[in-house]
C-alpha cells in the first residue's frame, strides 16, 4: 500500500506492506542509488513477513532480531536480483554508516534494553538497521553459509506465530553448528562500540616485510584502549601500485596478531585489513598506506576494493590524519574515472562535507573553482545518466560562484539541459534552494512559480526551500515554524535540513541553545531536530554545556552525543588543518 506523507519509508504489517508513496514513485529523476533504496526498501519490508509478522521480538530491546534480520534478506535479495549493480558496495555503506555511530560516546549494544514503549522511537537508528544485520553476517561467515541458512530456517519454524528474544536465536545457532556462541554472542551483540584494526608492518633492509601484524583496539571515544572480545574473518590485502599481490587470511583477536606468512615477502606499497569487506569495525590504514591512497586510489583496479579503501581514506580524514583539501584533490581525480554509480555517489557525498563542513574559509576559496569545474563537467558528460543525476545534485549543493548560479537558473528555465536527464519537481526545488541559500533574488521568483505549480509536495518542497533563506529574520521564523506540533513530521524534516545550511552557521548559531531546550518536548511529540549545520568550536562549548547541565534522559543524552561527535570532528579537523595546511600528507596531483 502506498501512502501519501508516510512518515516512515515503509511498515511491514502482516499481509500489507506500508510504504512512502515518493519511496516507489521518484519525484526525482531517480539515479542508480535510488533505484538500489527503493528495490531494497521492499526487499526489507518483505523479509518482515517472516521476522518481524510470523515471528515477533518478546519487547523492543530486541528491535535489532527483526530489522537485522530484514536488511540482511535485502541485501541477499539485492545481491541476487539485481545483477546490474554491485550491492556489495551499498552493504559497505551500510556498515559505514553503522561506524559513526558505533565510533561515538552515544552508541549502544546491538540488544539495548527499553524500560517502555514511550522510548521505543529511541531505538531505531545506525546501530539497528546497519549494525545488526553486519553481525548476523558475521554469524553466516563464522558458520557458513549452509549451517546459517538452515539455523534461520528451523528458527523460523520452531516460533512461527511466536515471540522470541536473542537467546533464542543464538540457541538455534548453536543447535546447527554444534558450537558455543555465546562468548561470540556477547561480544557482538551486548557490547556497545567496535574494534579499531589497524595492520602494523616494518621492513628489513634488504626491503622485504620483517613484521606484519593486526593490532586490535576498542575504538570509543573515552575508552581506555583496552581491547574487548569481537573475533571476526579477516582478509589482509597487500598491495603493490594497483594490484593486491598477496591475501592473507587471518581471524582477529584483541589484541596483537601477527601474521607470520607476510614475513619475507618484498614489501608492499599498502595494506589494508579489510579486502572482500568480511569484518565489521574501523579498518585504519598505515602513515605509508594513506600516502601511496592520495597519489594513486584513483588506480586501483578492482571495483569493489577501489570502494573500500575510498572509505578507508576518508576515515583518515574524520580522525584527523588526512587533510580535507588532500583528500578533495584525490577525490576529483577519482570522479573523472570513476564508473560504479554507488561508488561516485559516496565520493560526492563525501566531497561535499570535505568541501563545506571540513576545509577552512580560505581553503574553500582555493579550491572551490576546481570542484565547480569538474561536477560541471561530469553533469554534462558523464557516460551514464545515472553518473550525470548524481555530478547534478552535488553540483547544486556546492555551488557559490556567479556562474554556478546563472547555471542553475539556465537549468530551471531549460537554457542548460544535461543530456537524457529530465528535471522533476524535486530537482527543481534543489535549484531554487540554492539560490535562496545564496541570497539570489532569482530564486524568489522560482520559489513563488514552482509552489504556485504543483501540490501537496511542492507546498511541502516550497517550505523547506525557503527555510534556506539567509537572513536573521527568516531563520527565526523558521526555526518557530520548526518548533510549531503541527508541523508534519516529514515537513519538520526538510525544512530542518534546509535551514542548517553551514555556511549560514552565524545565522543559526543563536538557535542552537533554544533548540537544545526544546528537546525533550520535542521527544514527547514523537519529533527530533538538530540545529546540525555548525561547525565551530564555540557550537561544540553550547552542545557540551547542554550535556553537562540538562537532565536528558538516556535514549536522548545519546542521541545528542552521537550529534557531538560529529561537530567536536569539524572543529578538530578545521582546527589542525587550518589555512591548507597538509600535516605531512603529499597534496596529490591537481585536477
Amino acid at each position: 500500500m502506498l501512502l501519501p506523507e508516510f512518515a516512515y519509508a515503509g511498515m511491514e504489517h502482516a499481509g500489507a506492506s506500508f510504504l512512502r508513496e515518493d519511496s516507489v514513485l521518484f519525484v526525482a529523476e531517480p539515479g542508480q542509488e535510488d533505484l538500489l533504496r527503493r528495490a531494497q526498501l521492499i526487499f526489507h519490508e518483505a523479509a518482515h513477513q517472516w521476522f518481524g509478522d510470523l515471528v515477533t521480538m518478546r519487547w523492543f530491546d530486541d528491535l535489532w532480531l527483526k530489522e537485522g534480520f530484514a536488511s540482511l534478506m535485502a541485501h541477499e535479495a539485492a545481491c541476487a536480483l539485481l545483477p546490474e549493480i554491485d550491492a556489495r558496495i551499498a552493504w559497505h555503506r551500510s556498515k559505514e554508516l553503522a561506524y559513526e555511530t558505533d565510533a561515538t560516546e552515544g552508541t549502544t549494544p546491538v540488544r539495548r534494553p527499553l524500560a517502555n514503549l514511550a522510548l521505543a522511537k529511541s531505538t531505531y537508528g545506525n546501530v539497528v538497521y546497519h549494525k545488526a544485520p553486519a553481525v548476523l553476517q558475521l554469524a553466516e561467515s563464522l558458520l557458513g553459509e549452509q549451517v546459517f541458512r538452515e539455523a534461520i530456517r528451523t528458527f523460523l519454524a520452531r516460533h512461527a506465530w511466536a515471540v522470541v528474544d536473542w537467546t533464542d536465536l543464538v540457541g538455534a545457532l548453536e543447535r546447527a553448528s554444534e558450537r558455543s556462541l555465546r562468548e561470540w554472542a556477547g561480544d557482538w551483540i551486548l557490547q556497545a562500540g567496535m574494534p579499531c584494526i589497524e595492520c602494523v608492518w616494518h621492513t628489513d633492509a634488504a626491503g622485504r616485510i620483517a613484521s606484519l601484524a593486526l593490532v586490535q583496539t576498542a575504538a570509543r571515544p573515552g575508552s581506555d584502549g583496552a581491547a574487548a572480545g569481537w573475533s571476526q574473518r579477516l582478509a589482509v590485502a597487500l598491495g603493490s601500485g594497483p594490484r593486491v599481490t598477496r591475501t592473507i587470511e587471518a581471524v582477529s583477536i584483541p589484541g596483537t596478531l601477527r601474521l607470520d606468512d607476510a614475513a619475507g615477502l618484498p614489501a608492499p606499497d599498502w595494506v589494508f585489513a579489510n579486502a572482500g569487506d568480511c569484518g565489521y569495525g574501523w579498518f585504519a590504514l598505515d602513515a605509508r598506506s594513506r600516502v601511496f591512497m592520495l597519489l594513486h586510489l584513483p588506480d586501483i583496479e578492482d571495483g569493489f576494493l577501489r570502494a573500500l579503501l575510498w572509505d578507508a581514506l576518508w576515515q583518515a580524514v574524520r580522525d584527523a590524519e588526512v587533510a580535507p583539501r588532500a583528500w578533495i584533490d584525490t577525490a576529483l581525480r577519482g570522479l573523472r574515472r570513476e564508473r560504479d554509480a554507488l561508488t561516485v555517489a559516496a565520493l560526492l557525498g563525501a566531497l561535499q562535507r570535505a568541501l563545506r563542513w571540513y576545509v577552512d574559509d580560505a581553503g574553500r576559496d582555493a579550491v572551490q573553482p576546481r570542484v565547480e569545474s569538474v561536477l560541471r563537467e561530469t553533469m554534462l558528460t558523464q557516460d551514464t545518466a545515472a553518473l550525470r543525476i548524481a555530478s547534478f545534485r552535488a553540483y547544486a549543493s556546492v555551488v557559490r560562484s556567479a556562474r554556478g548560479r546563472d547555471d542553475c537558473v539556465a537549468l530551471l528555465e531549460g537554457d542548460l539541459a544535461i543530456p537524457q536527464v529530465g528535471l522533476r519537481t524535486a530537482d527543481r526545488f534543489r535549484l531554487v534552494r540554492a539560490l535562496l541559500a545564496l541570497g539570489d533574488g532569482r530564486g524568489e521568483t522560482w520559489l513563488d512559480r514552482l509552489a504556485r505549480e504543483g501540490g501537496d509536495d511542492a507546498r511541502r518542497m516550497a517550505l523547506a526551500a525557503a527555510a534556506a533563506r539567509p537572513d536573521a529574520a527568516s531563520k527565526a521564523a523558521v526555526f518557530a515554524r520548526l518548533l510549531d506540533s503541527a508541523l508534519p513530521e516529514r515537513w519538520v524534516e526538510e525544512a530542518a535540513a534546509a535551514f542548517n545550511v553551514v555556511e549560514h552557521e552565524a545565522a543559526t548559531l543563536a538557535h542552537l541553545e533554544p533548540a537544545l531546550r526544546s528537546l525533550p518536548r520535542l521527544v514527547r511529540e514523537r519529533r527530533i531536530f538538530f540545529v546540525g549545520g555548525q561547525r565551530s568550536a564555540a557550537a561544540c562549548a553550547v552542545v557540551e554545556r547542554a550535556l553537562r547541565e540538562a537532565a536528558l534522559p538516556d535514549a536522548l543524552q545519546r542521541k545528542l552525543l552521537e550529534a557531538h561527535d560529529a561537530l567536536a570532528r569539524c572543529a578538530r579537523i578545521r582546527a589542525r588543518f587550518a589555512s591548507g595546511d597538509s600535516h605531512g600528507t603529499p597534496a596529490a596531483p591537481a585536477a
